[in-house]
C-alpha cells in the first residue's frame, strides 16, 4: 500500500500482482477477469488493470500497458466483468522488443558508454618512455579498437548470461560503484599509460562488471528457457548495435583529431572531465544520493548530438589548420 497525492487530495494506492499461466500450448487471447476486492465495500473505488509482462507481445515490466478500469455500476449496483483482450504475439515480437530494450539501455547508460569511449581515447597513440607519444598507423589503430570493443563485448556477454541465470548473484550497489571505478581507472590511463598495450585485457575485465549491471534488467522475468535465451540474445544484440553506432560515429573523428597537435588538449581535458564524472558517480552510488555533478551529467547527456557535432567540427577544422601550416609559403 502506498500513499499518493493528486492535487490537494491524498489517496492510497494498492498494487496487486497476478501471474497468469496457461495449461495449454498457447495463452488465450481473450479471457474474463472477475475481480471485486475492496469495490464490494467501497463502491467509489476504482481498479486500474494493466499488463506488466506479456513476452510475445513485447510488453515488459519497464513499460506496462494499461487495459482499462474496473469500477462499480452504482446505478444498477453491479460490478461488470472485465474482458481482457490481447494479440496473439510471436517469438519475433518478443525478440525485437528485447533488441530495442538493449539499445535503449545503452543509449541511457551514460556511464557504460563513457567507460568505453575514455578507454578508446588513447588507442590512436603509441607509448614512448611511459608517456603517450606518436601516432599509431590508422590500420593498427582500427585493429586495436576492434580488439578492445570485442573484449568488452565478450566480458559483458559472459556475466550477462551468468547474472540472468543467477549463477552469479551480486548486490547491485557494489557493481554500480565498480562501474564508476572502471571509468576512473580508464580516465587516468588516458592521461598517463598505467596499462600500456593492455587495453584489451582491461576492457574484458571491466566488461565482466558491466555485464552484471546489464543482467539486472532481465532478472525476475520468469520466462521459459527458450524465451529467456531469446531475450538474452536480443538484449545483448541491442547493446552491441548501440555501441557499434556510437563507435562508428565517434572513432573516425578521434583518429582524424589524433593527427593534430590539438589531440593532447582534447585527450587530457576529456579524461579530467571523465574523472570528475566517475568520482561523482562513485559518491552517489556509495551514499545513494545524487549530487550536483551527477544531476548535471543527466542534463548534459540530452545534448550528446551537439557534442558529436563539436567533435566533428573540431577534428576537421584542426586537421585542415594543421595541414595548412605545412604548406605555408615563405618568400
Amino acid at each position: 500500500m502506498e500513499l499518493q497525492k493528486k492535487g490537494n487530495d491524498y489517496y492510497q494506492d494498492i498494487a496487486v500482482s497476478i501471474n497468469l499461466e496457461s495449461n495449454g500450448p498457447e495463452f488465450p487471447n481473450k479471457f474474463y477477469l472477475n475481480y471485486d476486492v475492496i469495490v464490494h465495500q467501497v463502491v467509489n473505488h476504482n481498479i486500474l488493470v494493466s499488463i506488466r509482462q506479456d513476452w510475445a507481445n513485447g510488453i515488459h515490466p519497464e513499460k506496462p500497458v494499461e487495459l482499462g478500469v474496473i469500477s462499480m455500476d452504482i446505478v444498477n449496483n453491479t460490478l461488470p466483468v472485465f474482458i481482457v483482450k490481447r494479440n496473439a504475439g510471436s517469438n519475433w515480437q518478443g525478440f525485437k522488443t528485447f533488441v530495442s530494450l538493449g539499445i535503449k539501455h545503452i543509449a541511457a547508460g551514460t556511464d557504460h558508454l563513457l567507460f568505453l569511449l575514455v578507454l578508446l581515447i588513447p588507442v590512436p597513440l603509441l607509448v614512448n618512455q611511459n608517456k603517450w607519444g606518436s601516432n599509431r598507423p590508422v590500420r593498427h589503430s582500427l585493429i586495436h579498437i576492434i580488439k578492445v570493443v570485442t573484449a568488452f563485448t565478450i566480458g559483458h556477454s559472459i556475466t550477462l548470461i551468468f547474472g540472468v541465470s543467477e549463477w552469479i548473484v551480486v548486490p547491485s550497489k557494489p557493481i554500480e560503484v565498480l562501474i564508476g571505478v572502471s571509468i576512473l581507472v580508464s580516465s587516468i590511463h588516458a592521461i598517463k599509460p598505467i596499462f600500456p598495450n593492455k587495453e584489451t585485457y582491461i576492457a574484458m575485465g571491466f566488461g565482466l562488471i558491466h555485464g552484471l549491471a546489464f543482467a539486472y534488467t532481465l532478472q525476475d522475468l520468469h520466462l521459459s528457457t527458450y524465451k529467456m535465451a531469446l531475450s538474452i540474445l536480443g538484449f545483448n544484440l541491442g547493446i552491441e548495435l548501440m555501441q557499434l553506432a556510437v563507435i562508428i560515429a565517434v572513432i573516425p573523428w578521434l583518429l582524424l583529431l589524433s593527427r593534430t597537435s590539438f589531440y593532447m588538449i582534447f585527450r587530457i581535458s576529456g579524461a579530467i572531465l571523465a574523472i570528475i564524472a566517475a568520482i561523482a558517480w562513485i559518491i552517489e552510488r556509495l551514499f545513494e544520493e545524487s549530487n550536483v555533478v551527477t544531476d548535471l551529467i543527466t542534463k548534459v547527456a540530452n545534448y550528446s548530438f551537439w557534442f558529436l557535432g563539436i567533435l566533428i567540427f573540431g577534428a576537421v577544422f584542426g586537421y585542415f589548420l594543421e595541414n595548412n601550416k605545412k604548406y605555408v609559403r615563405i618568400d
